[in-house]
């Protein structure tokens, strides 16, 4: 059903390189050391989503990965502030200390 109007269809303007050359319409492929990594990378992806669904059971899912991160952070915020109350109570130990033995002297 027409209602009078022709559309044409739309050109194809080509991509120009740098000196005016035409793109072409094939890519170089990619080098052989990235479509490696790539593909290790999606296989890492499988195995997690493996464990995630409890086909595998030789990796941490990724809720228990998220957990010992948050562990592990926690844990070394604790170590940091245990160092610097360690530190503090020195601080304290020998201010109140050189104080103690003046009074005492006088």
């Amino acid at each position: 059903m027409s209602d009078g109007f022709e559309v044409d269809p739309p050109k194809r303007t080509p991509i120009l390189l740098k000196g005016g050359a035409e793109m072409g319409k094939t890519r170089t492929p990619h080098p052989a050391a990235f479509r490696a990594y790539m593909v290790e990378l999606v296989k890492a992806g499988c195995a997690q989503g493996d464990c995630d669904a409890g086909v595998r059971h030789d990796g941490l899912i990724t809720a228990e990965g998220q957990e010992l991160t948050r562990m592990r952070r926690e844990n070394r915020q604790s170590k940091m502030e245990r160092d610097d109350l360690s530190q503090a109570a020195a601080w304290f130990a020998r201010e109140t200390g050189s104080r103690a033995a003046e009074v005492r002297i006088h």
